[in-house]
């Protein structure tokens, strides 16, 4: 089983070239502040159920009324990558 397979995403190119497949694409979602793990948990939790970023967002919105979230588009990255801002924007660790 490959990296991609242990964690339920489907590579960007299978997924474009198939609509089935785009359906059941699970983004890997890089959510920020990185230290804040019920934010993070409740993303995760709304990703099964949100095929596209601004899904994704609306959702969150509901409890966190600033979360923006964005697809990263990298030429050639083989899988599918959201990042998540609970406040709209990057925030950095405390200290940092």
């Amino acid at each position: 089983m490959d990296y991609l397979s242990r964690f339920g995403q489907t590579r960007v190119a299978d997924a474009r070239s198939d609509s089935a497949a785009t359906s059941v694409a699970m983004p890997h979602l890089i959510t920020n502040p990185a230290h804040d793990d019920q934010f993070r948990r409740f993303a995760h939790t709304l990703r099964e159920h949100q095929e596209r970023p601004d899904e994704l967002e609306s959702a969150l919105r509901e409890r966190y009324p600033a979360a923006v979230v964005h697809e990263r588009v990298l030429s050639g990255e083989p899988w599918l990558v959201w990042y998540v801002y609970r406040d709209g924007h990057w925030v950095a660790r405390s200290g940092q």
